[in-house]
């Protein structure tokens, strides 16, 4: 897997990870100081578009 993978920094699929290694939108916006409808939204812009390696 690729390294940019495991960054939370913003991008869809960091935060996908975030989001399943807490197992909670809430803690990973608080942990990215980001609202929880911007962790939302970027998953569901992976839905939308897939996963991308940066």
């Amino acid at each position: 897997m690729s390294e940019c993978l495991y960054r939370h920094d913003f991008y869809p699929a960091g935060i996908f990870v975030l989001v399943a290694e807490y197992q909670s939108f809430t803690l990973a916006a608080k942990q990215l100081n980001i609202t929880q409808s911007a962790v939302s939204y970027a998953l569901k812009s992976l839905e939308k578009h897939g996963i991308s390696a940066c």
